[in-house]
């Protein structure tokens, strides 16, 4: 196995290490429903490299909405609402990972 593959493997493990309890939470709260959160974590491989253009489009269209929901949120909620619920250890994660990944040209050059 070439050194590349050894570095996926180990990506795919931690990642599906992060994310195995909340991706069993049964909660129907949330960008996705509870029977996607499991899919994205146990197939992550397939999905990333033989996900359909439809799946990936429906994906991409509950993160949208996602967010203009946490806009909202941050809109009409109260300070102490707002501080309970982006806190340092439930945002630093998304923010690491939006740090990580290569699509920060794309949002700072809009």
């Amino acid at each position: 196995m070439s050194s590349n593959i050894n570095d996926k493997i180990r990506f795919f493990s931690l990642l599906y290490d992060e994310f195995r309890r909340y991706a069993t939470d049964t909660s129907e709260t949330g960008i996705f429903r509870s029977d996607t959160r499991l899919k994205l974590v146990k197939e992550y491989k397939t999905i990333a490299q033989e996900g359909s253009a439809d799946y990936w489009l429906d994906r991409r269209g509950s993160i949208i909405r996602g967010l203009k929901d946490l806009e909202l949120f941050l809109w009409v909620a109260d300070e102490k609402n707002v501080n309970m619920t982006i806190t340092q250890d439930n945002f630093e994660p998304v923010l690491e990972a939006l740090l990580d990944l290569p699509i920060i040209p794309n949002i700072v050059s809009v």
